[in-house]
């Protein structure tokens, strides 16, 4: 059974909540940095500044994002950046100049 518009706003709007529920989501980029910082500094999850956000909220997305595989493709977009920007560089063509001189 198909609701036409008529019924479904006035029959569901009444219903439906107008604002969101629960506390609002962290920024990704303030928990990355979190997330980071505890790699980087090798202190307990528990022990993140409070700029980074809630300490379990980041390592429940370190996790999260862990199992989902998005670790392997930042690493992954990371290293063809960096091959990229070292193949394209500026000492690049200087290199292979001076790797094919015949002196």
């Amino acid at each position: 059974m198909r609701l036409n518009s008529v019924t479904a706003n006035g029959a569901l709007s009444n219903r439906c909540p107008n604002k969101p529920h629960g506390v609002p989501r962290v920024d990704d980029r303030l928990v990355l940095n979190g997330i980071v910082w505890v790699l980087r500094s090798g202190a307990l999850w528990r022990d993140l500044p409070e700029i980074y956000g809630p300490c379990t909220t980041c390592y429940n997305r370190f996790v999260r994002w862990r199992r989902a595989g998005v670790w392997d493709k930042i690493m992954e977009a990371l290293a063809a950046a960096h091959e990229a920007a070292v193949a394209h560089g500026p000492f690049a063509w200087w290199i292979d100049q001076q790797g094919s001189c015949r002196c």
